[in-house]
Formats: structure tokens, C-alpha cells, sequence
């Protein structure tokens, strides 16, 4: 740490004089505690101050504060100083403390709730405490500044939410209660938020009656909308919004809450499709997906209807998880073409869900399974199918379709093979087209997803399934392929001995296929075998660091 202690060094002489660079040297405490130069560290920042204006003295102070403070909630960890060292730094923060209640407030604004929550209280608690301690640190200051205060102290720092719900507290004069209101016509986010937060805790506490005593004759449409998308969603706000905005209630419906229950299902269809109305799909999907989490049944119509007006470039991880529940629930519901062009259209949400509805109608119904491969090939036979395919859907994904198709056809909902429902499927979906390279493509796939198959009468394979690859040189190719590539990644081990396992276990599939009579079937078994065999000895035969 000698190195380390003469660039502290130099730190601190470069800090006297220059604000920013002493409240750098501030954020980087630990390492002069680390170098051994607190004690320098504490003189040069008590000497600083001294010079220093009175925002900048707080900014100091509350900087330090801030360090304290994280030391004491989190007392057990590493990076803590020692009892003495910290001492020290208190004593610092102590003797900085600013005598003017104006800064005092400001940092009990400026900080969040959970930094003054203590841990014996509940969060609840915590917050009313919180709240008031703050409505108290202000009430003095708005008595002399009036409601003035609030933009003084946010252009000084303070969160406008935490500032709101104090101002909430307090009795504020109806003047003051519309120059406040007027902060929403400003586009400065924290005044936004102390307007949401002021407007918010009032009518929690006072309800509609205050609400309805607010005068708005002379407030412009937009102020109006962002007013009563404060409130909490309910039928009580956006009809008492649509009243007043009149022909501009788009203006409502464009910031309206998309958080809360709506239990009546014509009120939920009816706020769901005014948020269509202003493009706001994701909105009204996140409310869709609130519901149906708590137990509403909310028409399959109108998720539908949601999630076909949604641009799917917008979404993002959340938005995709909703997406993915929605399509869940909906699967409960019927299992129609709708459905099944939905989740073709969301297809790259739906790669961890291999048994959905999607990958089971392929399995189902050689028409969707061939309207797949036709487009991921280019076959030109889906052009006269009934299922259709959204311009949304990019070519990448439909070969992550067929990547992730898991499910063999011929099996019912019970897992249970009928062969009879496997040759039906088989012959359906290979009489489409009598084109040799067309037919070749559909063939490998349908071996590749062979691969799926269940063990039967002490076979790898059903007869049915075996018996179509024996006689079909593309789908045992598939079939083949899909056997190297559900490996998937693994890890190298110099002895080889996975690769032993595996050669071991075709070898054995080779000798099975070969007592059945299916010889072509063998003969791939064995090639696998033969082909993890020598990869093991490559592994055995390699130099390793």
C-alpha cells in the first residue's frame, strides 16, 4: 500500500480548492482508510469546508452522512471501517452538520425510505414514520416560503415523491394546492412525481370528496388527463375524466394507470379497449395479465385482440413474460388457428415451453407441421393452407420452430402411441407434394422429431416409427442428425468416458435394431457408435495443460 498511500496522497493536495474533486475524494473513503491517511483525509475536508458555500458545505456533509450512515445499517461487512476510524468520520460528519433547517429537509427528501426505515419496523410503518418525520422538517419552511419551497428544494435535490407525500401532510392553502397541480403542465420528471405523489396520498386520506372540491374550469386538457391518471384505476376516475376532457378523452386514455383490478368484465373490456384505441397494447396487456394472475376470467376474445395489436418490436422482458402467461391461459380456454397463429407469431418467447400448443398441433395435424416446414424451405405449399403465417414472424424463427418441435406425431393428450393415428398423420403430410427435394425436407424432419419417440415392447423405438425409418433413407438421416444434436453442450472430459457411455449405449441399439430386422436402422446406430468411440480415444490421445 505504499504506492497506494502516495497517490492518496496526492488526491488530497489536488482536492484543496476544487469542490468536485473533494467530494471525489469523499465517494473513495475506503481507500485512504486503506492507505492509513483518515486522519489527513479529516483535516484537509474540515479545512476545505470551512471556504466553501452552503450548497456546498451540504453536499459535503450530506455526502459523508450518506457513508455513515451505510456503515451503521450494514455494521458486519468487510468493507467497514474500524470502530475507531469510523469514530473519526462521525465526529467529521457531526461538525459539518449544517445549523440551517433548509438542509437539514433537504437531505431527509433527497434520500430513499428504505435508508431511514429502521430494521425493527415494518416497511408500512417504516414509511407513515418516514413521512411525517419528513412533513415536520418542512412544515417550517413552508410556513416562511410558501408552496416555493418545493421547487427550491427540488432544483437542490429533493425526490419529488418523497416531497409530495410530505406536502400531503401538511394544511396547504387551496392556492398553493393549484400551483402544485400546475406542476404537471412542467415536463421536469421530479415535479411530476411530486404532483403523482401529492395527488395520490390526498386521495387516499380525503377520497372523491376532495377530489370533486378541486376547481379545474380554467386547467388545460393535458393537466386534467395527468390528474386523473394519478388516481387509482377505477370506473369513479376515467368516467369522471371522460366527462371533463369531452372530445380530448384520448388525452386521458393515453397516461391512464395500467396497475389495479378491474372485477366487472364489460368495465375491464371496455378500459382495455380504449387503451388499444391509443395504441397502448403492452399497457393493456400488463393490466390482462394482473387479472387473470388474480383469478378473473377475462374473456379469451379480448387477449386476443391485445396481444394481435401489438407491435412485437416493443417487447421487452417483462412484457415477455406477460405474453408468455397470457398465452398460457389462453390455451385453457380453446385451442383453435387463432391460438396457434399467436403463438407462431410470439414464437421466440416460447422456447422454454416445449409442450405448448404450438408444438403439439404440429404433432397433431400434419397441416401446420407442413405450413412450418414449407416456409423454413421454401416449398410453396403453404400458399392454399388455412393456417397463415404473420408478416411478423422472421424466417430465423420458423427454424427455431422446427428446432425446438419435440413432440413425435401418433401419440393422444395421455402420452399413449396409436399407430394407426401415426400412419394417417405420416401419409397426410407426405401427400402434398411429389417433389423429390420437397418431400426429401419434410422427411429429415419428421425423422428428426422421430427422434422424441418413446420406447416400446422392449424396443427403443414403436414398431410403427421403426419400421418408417427402416424403409426411408431422408427421415433416418433426420433421425440420425437429431441424435448428435440433442447432446447439446457438454463439457470435455480427458478420459473420454462420456463418450465411452454413449458409444456403448448405440452400440447396444445397433444390436437391438439388427435382432428387430431393421438393418438401416442399425447401421446409423453403429456408425454413432463407432464415431463417439474414436472421439473418445481423441480425447484420451490429446495433450492437456
Amino acid at each position: 500500500w505504499e504506492v497506494s498511500r502516495a497517490y492518496c496522497c496526492q488526491a488530497l493536495e489536488a482536492a484543496r480548492g476544487n469542490t468536485a474533486k473533494l467530494l471525489d475524494v469523499i465517494s473513495d473513503i475506503s481507500c485512504y482508510k486503506t492507505a492509513g491517511l483518515i486522519n489527513e483525509f479529516c483535516d484537509m475536508v474540515s479545512a476545505e469546508a470551512q471556504s466553501l458555500s452552503a450548497d456546498d458545505h451540504y453536499k459535503v456533509w450530506n455526502q459523508l452522512s450518506s457513508y455513515v450512515q451505510q456503515c451503521e445499517k450494514f455494521s458486519d461487512a468487510e468493507w467497514v471501517p474500524s470502530s475507531e476510524v469510523l469514530e473519526k468520520i462521525k465526529e467529521l460528519t457531526n461538525q459539518l452538520k449544517p445549523s440551517d433547517p433548509f438542509y437539514l429537509a433537504l437531505r431527509l427528501c433527497s434520500i430513499h425510505d428504505w435508508d431511514l426505515i429502521g430494521d425493527e419496523e415494518s416497511f408500512t410503518e417504516g414509511e407513515e414514520r418516514v413521512a411525517h418525520l419528513r412533513a415536520d422538517a418542512i412544515r417550517g419552511l413552508y410556513e416562511h416560503q410558501g408552496i416555493d419551497i418545493a421547487n427550491v428544494m427540488i432544483e437542490k435535490g429533493a425526490k419529488g415523491n418523497a416531497l409530495g407525500v410530505a406536502i400531503a401532510l401538511l394544511d396547504i392553502s387551496s392556492d398553493d394546492e393549484q400551483a402544485i397541480c400546475s406542476f404537471i403542465d412542467n415536463s421536469d420528471t421530479e415535479k411530476m412525481n411530486l404532483v403523482r405523489a401529492y395527488v395520490g396520498n390526498n386521495f387516499v386520506r380525503k377520497g372523491w370528496a376532495w377530489v370533486d372540491s378541486l376547481e379545474m374550469s380554467a386547467w388545460p386538457k393535458e393537466r386534467i388527463a395527468s390528474f386523473y391518471s394519478f388516481l387509482p384505476l377505477s370506473k369513479d376516475a376515467w368516467s369522471r375524466a371522460e366527462k371533463l376532457l369531452g372530445d380530448n378523452a384520448a388525452l386521458y386514455w393515453s397516461c391512464a394507470p395500467s396497475f389495479g383490478l378491474i372485477k366487472d368484465l364489460s368495465d375491464l373490456s371496455y378500459y382495455v379497449e380504449r387503451l388499444l384505441e391509443v395504441d397502448r397494447a403492452a399497457d393493456a396487456l400488463d393490466l390482462l395479465e394482473g387479472e387473470v394472475r388474480e383469478g378473473v376470467v377475462v374473456s379469451a376474445d379480448l387477449i386476443k385482440k391485445a396481444l394481435n395489436s401489438l407491435h412485437v418490436e416493443s417487447i421487452d422482458s417483462m412484457l415477455a413474460y406477460y405474453i408468455e402467461q397470457l398465452l398460457e391461459y389462453l390455451e385453457t380456454f380453446s385451442c383453435d388457428d387463432e391460438l396457434f397463429a399467436l403463438e407462431l407469431r410470439f414464437v421466440r418467447l416460447l422456447h422454454e415451453k416445449p409442450k405448448c400448443y404450438l408444438y403439439r398441433r404440429m404433432a397433431e395435424d400434419p397441416e401446420a407441421f407442413l405450413l412450418i416446414v414449407s416456409v423454413a424451405y421454401n416449398l410453396g405449399l403453404a400458399e392454399e393452407k388455412s393456417l397463415k403465417i404473420s408478416d411478423d414472424v422472421r424466417i430465423a424463427f420458423i427454424f427455431q420452430i422446427l428446432y425446438n418441435w419435440k413432440i413425435a406425431p401418433g401419440y393422444d393428450s395421455d402420452g399413449n402411441f396409436d399407430e394407426q393415428v401415426f400412419h394417417k398423420w405420416i401419409e397426410s403430410a407426405r401427400s402434398e407434394t411429389k417433389d423429390e427435394r420437397a418431400l426429401e425436407h419434410i422427411d429429415r424432419e419428421i425423422g428428426r422429431t422421430l427422434f422424441y419417440a418413446k420406447p416400446e415392447n422392449d424396443f427403443f423405438l414403436p414398431k410403427a416409427v421403426a419400421e418408417f425409418l427402416e424403409n426411408n433413407e431422408a427421415a433416418l438421416q433426420g433421425y440420425g442428425f437429431e441424435i448428435i444434436n440433442s447432446r447439446g453442450v457438454f463439457t470435455v472430459d480427458p478420459t473420454g468416458a462420456p463418450e465411452d457411455k454413449l458409444a456403448d449405449e448405440y452400440g447396444q441399439k445397433a444390436a437391438e435394431a439388427e435382432v428387430m430386422g431393421h438393418l438401416n436402422i442399425a447401421v446409423v446406430m453403429r456408425s454413432i457408435a463407432c464415431s463417439y468411440r474414436d472421439e473418445a480415444e481423441r480425447r484420451r490421445n490429446e495433450t492437456w495443460d
